[in-house]
């Protein structure tokens, strides 16, 4: 089967890309990546059960994309997609119930798999495998690479 880009909507109202991301990596049993979107405002996505995370400058990697990547406007790619027959996620048959999310930025590239989960927690809206917070305001941030806290 052929890969495909989809959008991917935690949020309903997204009109804008995002000038980089940032993340955390925690290795404990949650095995959790914390991701921010920096832009305009900034959206948190805490992801759960990261099998795979992969991190680059926003250019042709070592994972490539499908070729027709949705657009959010003329000349500018979604930032947050799902891919569907993902080749990269097919690595891992011993870990069912995966998504391969790609995340974009103007500067940086972030590929993860994760869980599939549709638990809420409190004070969060669940969304598929992460729970996300969004915060208004424009802040930079270095993309950082830690293992646990």
């Amino acid at each position: 089967m052929t890969e495909r880009a989809s959008a991917w909507y935690p949020v309903p109202d997204l009109t804008d890309g995002f000038r980089s991301i940032s993340f955390s990596y925690q290795a404990e049993d949650s095995r959790g990546a914390l991701v921010v979107m920096n832009g305009a405002r900034k959206l948190s996505l805490e992801f759960t059960r990261v099998i795979a995370f992969h991190f680059e400058d926003d250019c042709p990697g070592n994972f490539p994309l499908p070729r027709e990547l949705p657009k959010l406007r003329p000349g500018l790619t979604f930032p947050l997609l799902k891919i569907e027959n993902s080749r990269w996620l097919s690595q891992w048959p011993m870990w069912p119930d995966l998504a391969h999310y790609v995340l974009l930025s103007l500067d940086d590239l972030v590929q993860q798999s994760a869980a599939h989960s549709s638990s809420d927690s409190a004070g969060a809206v669940g969304v598929g495998s992460c729970r996300l917070t969004i915060v208004g305001g424009v802040r930079d941030a270095w993309s950082v690479w830690r293992r646990g806290r």
